[in-house]
């Protein structure tokens, strides 16, 4: 900390450039130095661009005796480092806290704290906690770390040997700041001093108080120096901005320190210091250690480039060249000689990696080496190679396995960046599968379109008329025009302060414009004129169109109220409130204009021809917001006491609506003005429908007074979030879904006049474009029918569990890809119906199956085959264009269970009466096998055919031979078995039963074991495509079981959903399970690692699954009679799959 520069360089004309701020001063301690400049509605505790710390994380009061502290273990100008004890963990920890607490100390203090606590790798030092202690100052405890600092371990070095023995340690270094610059921070104060060496050979990068967030970047000073004078770049010497690249220097200079000896730059002073980093290139490497390898003396070179666009773009560049040639590999920054080439190859073949090149260059200077000696040093060397390189990879395995973690953290928070982080997984990494998963997961969550070219941050977006264009006003006082398809953008307009409001004209020609300076521009975009329209001369933080667009309308923080002819541009003013107005809005008559004071809190409407006003109300406490309805007449204001007040129409008497949740801050009429929306900042979002509708609630972002919009057909309701996310809902339901994205507060939010899609403004200085409906499902068809009162009471224990799953699942009885890949069949229990659709949505063929309902129903293998039973006993076989090939007689019903057998040569069918019905397809003669004591829950043929397992209420599992019709009980369960099924491979049988457990026979010498799940009864049971585990799953518990077949013994269960699983099915390539769950989601696993998403759009219990045919969609179908389609097709190969990862986060 000491070292860090406190000073900018000299002018080149020797004069002083501006003082450079020391870190208390660099942060603004809050957001009130900025709210002045933004529209009321958008002030917030937060910074432009920048969340505060201390407003913004809510840190906990821990007392001090949580912690024995045993002394300081560093200190330095702004914070102190103790080393302590915790208490209640039993470890030893170090505690930082700052010295001198105050505002701006404690924000750049935490944001250490928060940068550091997010970066989760092996060399960045961890932290456990951040909190309070009582009377307010912060603290946060990190890894005690016992060692030296790699500054230290350098002085005590002598030869090129031991120095280079110690370039693992900067790889560590380089490839933890790697990993930060995937995360866009970058740290601004690398040098040997902050690198710490521990007593086991970790290396560790600590005090992060300088680190940067790119997506969030600092405000400071022009000039301002940041950093260590020996170890920065020119650029940083300078005071200018810097990225990933100066750390790429600092690295480069510390290589330089270890191998020389020296750092590069020294001096008496730190301006000294500064003064030969902007102007002089320090001594060549290769002089002061003329042994040294050319192509790490080149590595170095690249590194400590003077132009950043000549060095490493980021660490890992760097990381992955001092990697390749501390394993012998060509290094790219490096030009080879066929010689240097040769020499290469025979040493790589003699396995002396570090000693053989250093030997090397040794006979070639002509020193001769003793041979035993050399044998020596060579095996030791190949031992400490063996050491790094088992040593590498536990370090790559523990950042592969940080990396998902932090990626399935950015999921919900920011699953536009997961991209990133997958794509950054190591060579080495082999759990591709849950990679992809959390992929699909980021995907599903809705990736926008970014448009990024302002250099601060967004107040509005508006869409064209079109849909084909957008406009953003910026704090960069710039407003831009946007072709959405492209993706690119023109400065439109450039005024003298924060632009704030932008539009377009009704018809699409031009774009109206105001911002703090109080101009309001009109751009004419077919010739790009623009018109300065002359009247305020205070900040305009309200504009809009009349609808037929011949007038503009502005209120400004004057409190005047202007109207403009848009076709000759003179204008007016209409009324006055005499000081800052809080809004302005026209009614839908387009005569007249309401507004509110600040002020003198009057709500008033003026007659826009004659200027005259009239006091509707005047309050004694404050006017927070107004909206007018579109149509209808009506209009409505906030006010402070969580009230809003409600005129349905003028001349109307107005009426009180109760938020009872604190000041209405925001308020939003529907287009068509049949919904009303508000928001206050301590309380959700409130939605009436009028006139009458008692009001209902919308979970939004904690503490950020919104700014809502409706879509033009009011389907949609949108609201923006401190939280960096934006919220829509479907107005009618209440559906919510969260736009991920931004990271910094969202400041407005806005739809295309189709509603197809909204963009969102954000502080980070971006606008996103979302598809507004998730068209990651769709619905095929749709099943009817009333289910009875059992398909609610899957956990009643007044029928059996078969009984109640039956009734719970008969909406949906079957559901499969059809044998061409292109479609889907389902069948109806309760309507009936055989649907038959194509998968891409576009039709679905229905056929009435009977006149009643459908008790059974199941589906060939391949899906070319299905056959139905209904209630009256009468069995169907059709094929996959829905036509009916045979029907077959004899049983008498209701028929619980019904059965294909893989080559559709045999149909089975099991009575309520206990009797087994078996008939031969193609003719159609039937004949009772046999029969059970009780009805007939289960069935199942073995894949060859020849035989056919049943279970039924009376407990048993039963086996029959087809040809001879013989048939024996292979196990009594001690209740009904409600499922069987045959391994693959056909040596297996297994049964599920009420009485909480599960049978695995084995057929050939007829043993079997039982497996005692817990819970209880079974609700799915099924092995695996392989054939090597059973997966269960049972009424009392939320997680599918797995049982290894071989050993009986459990392994770990998959573990995701929230209620009872009542069916899957698996992928074709085995890889991937789909599971349905009552909790109303579908899951998605790797099976191999057990991570899972979830797919969620059904409403109530899901029943069934099954994936098409090439294994790229899911088909589901819900207790809500809807059968969906689900894309899952993202690559599956590993090396596709990683190529895939990057091309998306390079968008």
């Amino acid at each position: 900390m000491d070292e860090s520069a406190k000073s900018a360089p000299p002018s080149e004309d020797g004069e002083d450039s501006p003082q450079p701020q020391s870190r208390d001063e660099v942060v603004p301690s809050a957001g009130d130095a900025f709210a002045p400049t933004l529209h009321p509605s958008q002030r917030t505790g937060s910074i432009g661009g920048v969340a505060p710390m201390q407003g913004g994380w809510d840190l906990p009061l821990v007392e001090r005796k949580r912690y024995l502290l045993d002394g300081i273990v560093a200190e330095g100008g702004h914070g102190r480092i103790l080393r302590a004890k915790d208490l209640h963990l039993e470890r030893l920890v170090a505690l930082k806290e700052p010295i001198a607490p105050g505002s701006s100390t404690e924000d750049t203090f935490l944001r250490e704290a928060r940068i550091t606590a997010r970066l989760q790798h092996p060399s960045i030092v961890p932290v456990y906690e951040a909190g309070r202690w009582p009377g307010g100052p912060p603290f946060y405890a990190m890894k005690l770390v016992s060692g030296r600092s790699l500054a230290h371990v350098v002085e005590a070095m002598r030869t090129l040997e031991e120095r280079l023995a110690a370039l693992p340690h900067v790889l560590a270094v380089a490839e933890a700041m790697a990993y930060a610059h995937s995360q866009r921070v970058i740290h601004r104060d690398l040098k040997p001093s902050n690198i710490l060496v521990g007593e086991f050979g970790e290396t560790v990068v600590v005090d992060w108080g300088l680190a940067e967030e790119l997506e969030r970047p600092e405000r400071h000073a022009p000039g301002t120096v940041l950093g260590t004078p020996a170890y920065m770049p020119p650029e940083q010497a300078a005071g200018q901005p810097v990225d990933e690249r100066a750390d790429v220097y600092a690295l480069g200079t510390i290589l330089y320190h270890l191998l020389s000896g020296r750092m590069p730059y020294t001096g008496v002073t730190s301006r000294e210091i500064l003064k030969q980093v902007v102007r002089e290139e320090p001594a060549p490497l290769a002089q002061l250690q003329p042994r040294l390898p050319k192509e790490l003396s080149g590595l170095v070179s690249r590194a400590m480039a003077r132009e950043p666009s000549q060095r490493y773009p980021t660490a890992r560049e760097l990381a992955e060249d001092l990697r390749r040639f501390l394993r012998g590999q060509l290094v790219a920054s490096h030009r080879y000689t066929p010689w240097e080439r040769m020499m290469r190859f025979a040493r790589r073949h003699r396995a002396a990696l570090t000693v053989a090149a250093a030997a090397v260059v040794a006979l070639m200077a002509g020193v001769v080496l003793d041979h035993q000696r050399i044998l020596r040093e060579r095996d030791r060397a190949e031992q400490k190679q063996a050491i790094a390189e088992k040593a590498e990879r536990e370090a790559t395995q523990r950042a592969d396995a940080l990396t998902l973690i932090d990626a399935r953290s950015l999921v919900a928070q920011s699953p536009e960046h997961v991209f990133s982080q997958l794509a950054s997984l190591s060579a080495s990494f082999t759990a591709w599968g849950q990679a992809r998963t959390l992929a699909a997961n980021a995907l599903a969550q809705g990736i926008p379109l970014t448009l990024r070219g302002h250099a601060a941050g967004l107040n509005q977006a508006i869409f064209s008329p079109d849909g084909l264009q957008v406009v953003t006003a910026s704090d960069d006082r710039t407003v831009r025009l946007w072709d959405v398809k492209a993706g690119t953008s023109r400065v439109l307009e450039t005024f003298g302060d924060e632009a704030w409001r932008t539009l377009f004209s009704p018809d699409g020609r031009s774009v109206a414009s105001s911002g703090k300076d109080g101009q309001v521009r009109l751009t004419e975009l077919a010739t790009g004129t623009s018109r300065l329209l002359k009247g305020p001369t205070r900040p305009v933080m309200s504009l809009f169109f009349s609808p037929d667009g011949r007038r503009l309308f502005t209120a400004d923080y004057g409190g005047e109220l202007w109207v403009w002819e848009t076709a000759s541009g003179e204008g007016r003013r209409v009324g006055t409130h005499g000081d800052e107005a809080v809004d302005a809005g026209l009614l839908s008559d387009g005569r007249h204009l309401l507004s509110a004071g600040a002020r003198d809190l009057s709500v008033r409407l003026w007659d826009v021809e004659s200027g005259t006003g009239q006091l509707l109300v005047r309050r004694e406490r404050p006017i927070h917001s107004l909206a007018t309805a579109p149509q209808g007449g009506a209009f409505a204001v906030g006010v402070d006491e969580g009230q809003v007040l409600l005129w349905e129409g003028m001349g109307q008497p107005m009426r009180v609506l109760e938020g009872k949740s604190g000041p209405i801050h925001s308020l939003k009429f529907s287009p068509d003005g049949r919904w009303l929306a508000a928001h206050a900042a301590s309380g959700p979002v409130l939605v009436w429908e009028l006139p009458g509708g008692a009001p209902r609630t919308f979970a939004s972002a904690p503490g950020w007074l919104a700014s809502l919009a409706f879509s033009e057909d009011g389907r949609w309701l949108g609201a923006t979030g401190r939280d960096g996310k934006a919220r829509v809902w479907e107005v009618a339901t209440g559906k919510p879904r969260v736009l991920h994205g931004a990271v910094a507060p969202i400041t407005s939010v806005a739809f295309s006049r189709d509603g197809a899609s909204v963009i969102t403004t954000s502080q980070d200085g971006a606008g996103r474009i979302y598809d507004v409906v998730d068209h990651s499902t769709r619905i095929l068809a749709v099943h009817t029918g009333k289910p009875s009162a059992d398909a609610f009471s899957l956990m009643s224990r007044h029928l059996p569990l078969a009984e109640r799953q039956s009734a719970l699942m008969s909406k949906v009885l079957a559901l499969a890809p059809t044998k061409d890949g292109r479609h889907g069949v389902s069948v109806g229990g309760l309507d009936g119906r055989l649907r038959v659709s194509r998968l891409d949505g576009t039709s679905t063929q229905e056929v009435q199956v009977g006149p009643g309902e459908l008790t059974a129903a199941d589906v060939s293998p391949e899906g070319s085959r299905l056959v139905t039973a209904g209630r009256d006993g009468t069995v169907t076989l059709w094929n996959e264009q829905s036509q009916r090939l045979q029907q077959f007689t004899g049983a008498t019903g209701p028929l619980k269970a019904v059965a294909l057998s893989a080559d559709g040569s045999w149909v089975a069918a099991g009575e309520a009466s206990g009797g087994i019905w078996l008939w031969e397809a193609a003719s159609g003669q039937g004949r009772v096998l046999g029969r059970h004591e009780g009805v007939v829950r289960a069935l199942a043929f073995s894949p060859g055919g020849h035989q056919l397992a049943s279970g039924g209420a009376d407990g048993t599992l039963r086996l029959w031979s087809l040809p001879n019709g013989e048939g024996r009980v292979l196990y009594r369960h001690q209740s009904e078995v409600s499922v069987v099924v045959f391994s693959p491979e056909g040596q297996r049988l297994a049964s599920g039963s009420d009485d909480h457990t599960a049978w695995l026979h084995r057929l050939e010498g007829n043993t079997g074991q039982r497996l005692d799940l817990g819970g209880a009864g079974v609700s799915a049971l099924d092995f695996s495509p392989d054939g090597t585990q059973l997966l269960v799953a049972n009424a009392g518990s939320s997680s599918i079981q797995r049982w290894d077949v071989q050993t009986g013994k459990q392994r770990s269960p998959l573990l995701g959903h929230t209620h009872i699983v009542i069916s899957w099915a698996f992928s074709p390539e085995g890889e991937r399970l789909a599971s349905a769950s009552v909790d109303g989601t579908v899951r998605l696993w790797d099976l191999q690692t057990g991570e899972s998403r979830p797919l969620q759009g059904h409403e109530g219990p899901v029943i069934r699954v099954a994936f098409s045919r090439d294994g790229r969609q899911v088909l589901s179908a819900g207790h809500d009679g809807t059968v969906r389609v689900w894309r899952d097709d993202l690559p599956l190969e590993p090396d596709e799959l990683r190529e895939w990862l990057r091309q998306v986060a390079s968008r």
